[in-house]
């Protein structure tokens, strides 16, 4: 698969997916959107020490790095488990500028990506990670969490990874009060979050998009 380095509006890195005609983050600044989303909107707003956070879609790293320093700052003991069918290769991650722009714990992004697949990484005594090598529409979830970060190629590239038996699946392991929040804000997906049960609230979101959901599990 092809994949092009771009950058982005706040000089940070996103990847370009030519045949896609798709990019992992925001051209209007990859890293400010990881942070509005899924730091300010997911972790942060939970409020939750110690807290359990799932991803879906490793990817660039990106949202776990972002965690990690979050967590190292606030003394939030985080478990945190990220599932990705398709890494990416040390060539392409290796050229990424996340440390060199955010200036903290450079080998540290770097180690999150070399350390191996389907097993515990202790990064810190506040970050513990799994990233699991596997479908998410055949894996089955054996673990419970707080916080989702929806982070799949948007609905109209990858419209399996939007389906509503894939949100079954994420909802039912989700704590009570557990929160997902992604970027999208597609009516099809607030419709199945709404169907499944899930409070939704549409937000602000982060630059150059006007919107975005965080949805709450209610018992």
């Amino acid at each position: 698969m092809e994949i092009k380095l771009i950058k982005t509006e706040d000089n940070s890195h996103t990847l370009y997916v030519p045949h896609l005609n798709e990019h992992y983050h925001s051209t209007y600044g990859a890293i400010q959107e990881s942070l509005h989303v899924y730091i300010e909107a997911g972790m942060n707003y939970a409020q939750i020490n110690p807290i359990t956070i799932f991803e879906v879609g490793f990817g660039t790293g990106l949202n776990a790095y972002l965690s990690f320093l979050n967590a190292q700052q606030k003394q939030i003991k985080t478990t945190y488990y990220s599932i990705d069918n398709f890494p990416l290769e040390m060539s392409i991650v290796s050229k990424l500028n996340y440390p060199e722009l955010i200036g903290k714990e450079y080998n540290i992004y770097n180690n999150m990506h070399m350390r191996g697949w389907d097993k515990w990484n202790t990064i810190s005594p506040y970050f513990k990670l799994k990233k699991i090598q596997a479908d998410i529409k055949k894996f089955i979830c054996n673990f419970n969490y707080d916080v989702v970060y929806f982070d799949a190629f948007g609905p109209d590239i990858q419209p399996e990874m939007w389906e509503k038996e894939i949100f079954k699946k994420i909802v039912n392991a989700l704590n009570p009060q557990g929160i997902i929040t992604t970027y999208s804000v597609k009516g099809k997906v607030k419709r199945i979050l709404k169907n499944l049960g899930m409070k939704i609230e549409t937000i602000q979101g982060p630059i150059g998009k006007r919107q975005m959901i965080r949805a709450i599990k209610i018992e």
